[in-house]
């Protein structure tokens, strides 16, 4: 008898690394993983087991991204040999019995040049079937949880700042067809079809118990391809991915806070977080299943002599800034590497430091810029960091949304180089979510 409380001492020790995710219950904190992080060039390749701290926090993780074959029509790995990676991934469940781990489709920039295919799929019967029946192979073969469907629809146009008069004048053009903006001539067609994709796709599951969620890009005309009364009943979260309002390749000569919650000055508010949540939730979609993106990333714009000395956005720029050997793409930026630019402890003297702006509103988000001096290129930043990660948890919290997404873990501070912490801006949403 004496040796049953060592017993449960061990039971206990066991369970200690997936119970914090656990105790979230029905609150989804929701962890993308781009696969390419694993393909890094040495010494920035990311581990399997690099991921293993986030997952305290993380109830869902989902990685990405398979793509749409271009002649078959079927969903396959987007890179040879790619298995490896989704066997290693879904083997973490192991040790962290609580965790789902999802398959996502689509996303990110590698098929941006290929867009087209994912309309030509919508508009047949059999292609439709054909991806139906891969999607639920590739699900059955790797043991995935469930499937997020991250389409790629034809980016929009970002929307011109206007003043009043300006505002006035583009509304009379477009009443006498002078304006031009993008237009999707199927679009009625495709919103309809993608409807009936998602309803095929969810039938198709549901013998296997998986999960079937939705990412949503910001950038793409919601009105034109989401029907929320007919994808809410068969999708079991939407992950809003609530950034990438404003890029270096969308707004080249204007540097601009690229996440923000709420609407800052003139600027259009159906650019933010709050905008976007607001869509959805006043077409019915259930804010239990809304999960709020949040990123790790920053956004970077080049300054030059031309650009205003206080930093503030909108403010002057000259293309994409500065990007690092972990994110690798131009205007984009780690936030492992964001925060060793910024004043800190561990970087006293370091020459390329940027100067910090908060953000006291808890509204924008925060920025960091440096000025062109020399043979030293101007620099603007835009960028979440730990607070801004609470404040949008407080968000999700406050609107009795289903949790927040964190896009991506590779991106985050998964060394602990900043401030010691691992995953410092996982940490805190989730801390935020859970407790406060």
């Amino acid at each position: 008898m004496a040796e049953l409380p060592l017993l449960l001492l061990l039971l206990a020790a066991a369970a200690t690394c997936w119970t914090s995710a656990a105790a979230l219950g029905a609150t989804r904190v929701v962890c993308y993983l781009d696969g390419g992080a694993l393909r890094r060039p040495e010494p920035h390749r990311m581990l399997v087991s690099e991921i293993e701290p986030s997952l305290t926090y993380c109830t869902h993780l989902i990685y990405g991204y398979a793509t749409i074959d271009t002649d078959s029509y079927k969903a396959v790995p987007r890179h040879e040999g790619e298995g490896t990676n989704y066997t290693s991934v879904v083997a973490l469940k192991r040790r962290f019995p609580a965790l789902n781990v999802l398959l996502s489709i689509g996303g990110g920039s590698a098929d941006s040049g290929q867009r087209e295919k994912y309309l030509h799929l919508l508009e047949s019967d059999d292609h439709r079937r054909t991806f139906v029946k891969s999607v639920k192979d590739l699900l059955k073969q790797y043991h995935f949880d469930g499937i997020d469907i991250a389409w790629e629809f034809p980016m929009n146009k970002e929307k011109k700042e206007r003043s009043t008069l300006g505002s006035f004048w583009h509304g009379f053009k477009k009443v006498i067809g002078l304006a031009h903006s993008h237009k999707d001539e199927k679009a009625d067609e495709h919103r309809r079809e993608f409807s009936s994709l998602i309803q095929e796709l969810k039938t198709s599951l549901k013998t296997e118990n998986a999960l079937l969620t939705l990412s949503v890009i910001p950038y793409i005309n919601h009105t034109l391809y989401y029907d929320c009364s007919a994808l809410s009943p068969h999708v079991d979260h939407l992950h809003l991915l609530a950034y990438d309002y404003h890029t270096p390749q969308r707004t080249p000569n204007t540097a601009d806070y690229p996440a923000p919650l709420y609407v800052a000055g003139k600027r259009d508010p159906d650019l933010t977080a709050d905008g976007n949540v607001r869509w959805f939730l006043e077409r019915g979609f259930p804010s239990r299943k809304i999960i709020l993106g949040i990123p790790t990333f920053a956004r970077t714009w080049k300054l030059d002599d031309d650009s205003r000395v206080s930093g503030v956005p909108p403010i002057e720029a000259d293309g994409a800034g500065d990007t690092d050997n972990i994110a690798n793409t131009a205007g984009i930026m780690a936030f492992q590497t964001v925060c060793m630019l910024l004043p800190n402890a561990g970087n006293a003297g370091y020459k390329t430091t940027l100067s910090r702006v908060t953000d006291p509103t808890d509204r924008l988000g925060s920025y960091g810029f440096r000025l062109p001096s020399g043979e030293v290129t101007g620099l603007w930043v835009g960028y979440e960091d730990p607070d801004v990660a609470q404040y949008k948890a407080a968000y999700a919290k406050i609107k009795s949304l289903g949790g927040i997404a964190f896009s991506d873990l590779s991106l985050d501070d998964y060394h602990g180089i900043c401030t010691g912490d691992k995953y410092p801006i996982v940490r805190a949403g989730t801390l935020k979510l859970r407790y406060k």
